[in-house]
């Protein structure tokens, strides 16, 4: 008890006047008795704040670390071993919670996103997965939960274009998809999706970059020509696709379609 009083004394009288006297010579002259006393009260309530923070904050930190390292309890063991077994056969929880056991103590985030991915708890998978700093395989497990747009984003971020293009094209955002087909370098994809979005001089820019550089299968720049001509043809592109860029186009899918033997469709 004693000591407690002699830290509160140290605290009162002597801390706290350190900047009571820094006041005092810059002010010239010392503080009234009233002015002295609500000074302290006030830097004890900044200190009190002060150190409630730092606590409340490491106590959180510590909180979250082992709210994500805990990868479930005993029913999530059972679920587990349930869906693992698979037709009828039962899997006892104990293995489950061994072989994660194992996979934690080894830090083998991806044998836990892959244990999850195996018995279709896709959320779970990419949790570990992104842990694991398997991004693309977390963006697929993503898409399997449901999560197709977060999952597009991430494939993006990772350079996957093409597999975040599917993924826009499959919530219908072909606009999103356009512009991820155009940085996978895939011109008439990216084309065909800008017609879907409406963005019809967009759309006509890329098949005519398609076409003077094609390189690809006929097969493929038929199929291409063919899309091509539905946009041209179709009740939308015949109204805001002017006559100057038909002309530009019509001659590059007239050629795919004769390279296909596709006569009547060329002739016309």
């Amino acid at each position: 008890m004693q000591i407690f009083s002699w830290l509160i004394d140290v605290y009162w009288n002597w801390l706290l006047e350190l900047p009571l006297e820094l006041v005092t010579k810059m002010k010239g002259s010392p503080l009234p008795p009233l002015a002295v006393i609500l000074v302290k009260v006030v830097l004890t309530l900044v200190v009190v704040y002060l150190v409630y923070s730092m606590i409340y904050n490491v106590v959180r930190r510590v909180k979250n670390a082992m709210a994500g390292d805990r990868l479930y309890d005993k029913a999530d063991a059972e679920a587990l071993a349930a869906a693992a077994g698979g037709d009828g056969v039962a899997v006892a929880p104990g293995t489950v919670e061994a072989s994660i056991a194992a996979m934690k103590r080894a830090k083998d985030y991806a044998g836990m996103g892959k244990l999850y991915a195996s018995v279709n708890r896709h959320k779970d998978a990419a949790k570990w997965y992104r842990k694991a700093g398997m991004r693309r395989e977390a963006a697929q497990e993503l898409a399997r939960a449901g999560k197709t747009l977060r999952a597009a984003r991430m494939l993006q971020k990772e350079g996957d274009f093409t597999g975040a293009a599917r993924l826009y094209s499959e919530k219908g955002k072909h606009l999103l998809a356009a512009r991820a087909y155009t940085e996978a370098g895939a011109p008439a994809l990216a084309a065909r999706c800008y017609g879907e979005a409406g963005k019809y001089d967009e759309a006509v820019a890329a098949y005519g970059e398609y076409f003077q550089s094609a390189r690809e299968e006929m097969e493929q720049q038929f199929e291409a020509a063919t899309n091509c001509l539905n946009l041209l043809n179709g009740e939308e592109g015949r109204n805001k696709i002017t006559a100057e860029q038909r002309k530009g186009l019509l001659p590059a899918v007239a050629g795919r379609f004769e390279q296909a033997k596709q006569y009547d469709v060329s002739a016309g």
